[in-house]
């Protein structure tokens, strides 16, 4: 438990500057998939004084992330053509059903890791090119043992719970796609009296959903 604590005390040093991707030993994949991940996975810390309050890292499931991840998966897995065709297809019906992301987080207090909570200390909202604002449609658990999800997400620890947002695809008033191809950024809140993580993703043509 002391180095435990050592570890997290020393990951959480440091400011507001960015914080490079730690992977863990055992992170072993193309350096195709690894400049993906890159891309869509950022990363923020609240601190009160010197104190750390939250570490989180978010992975937006764009369509090109997706595809990389479907390429990764297929080598990995030995998928023949038709099986690895219908994963990349799962992928693209997932990125039409809803607009996920992977998101995890370390907090020092137990009490804080209440992301499921109805009443949560976090509230949780996806802003789009800075005006519209969406809370997720569902917060799912992960399983952070999971070996898959630990390989494919390499900030996943014993120390940070993992959750998958998903918001819809739609704006509600007039059903037009809320991630297309004319967005410019996506940026990630999760707010509390804490303080706020802000993770943003700038989007270029065509490399949102689509």
């Amino acid at each position: 438990m002391v180095l435990a604590s050592l570890l997290i005390s020393a990951g959480c040093r440091g400011g507001k500057e960015h914080q490079p991707i730690q992977y863990t030993p055992d992170s072993r994949f193309n350096p195709e998939y690894k400049a993906v991940f890159e891309t869509w996975t950022k990363e923020d810390r609240i601190y009160k004084g010197f104190d750390c309050k939250l570490i989180a890292a978010a992975t937006y499931k764009s369509m090109q992330f997706r595809r990389a991840y479907a390429q990764e998966y297929a080598k990995l897995y030995r998928l023949g053509p038709a099986e690895k065709e219908r994963f990349l297809k799962d992928q693209a019906d997932a990125a039409a059903t809803y607009t996920e992301i992977v998101f995890a987080a370390y907090v020092p207090d137990k009490q804080w890791d209440d992301f499921l909570e109805e009443k949560s200390t976090w509230k949780i909202n996806l802003i789009v090119d800075e005006s519209e604002r969406v809370a997720p449609v569902e917060i799912r658990k992960l399983e952070r043992n999971n070996v898959v999800l630990k390989h494919f997400f390499p900030y996943v620890t014993p120390w940070k719970s993992v959750y998958l947002l998903r918001f819809p695809t739609s704006r509600r008033d007039t059903g037009e796609a809320l991630v297309g191809n004319q967005s410019r950024a996506l940026t990630l809140l999760v707010s509390s009296v804490l303080g706020t993580a802000e993770m943003t993703w700038e989007l270029r043509g065509g490399e949102s959903n689509s």
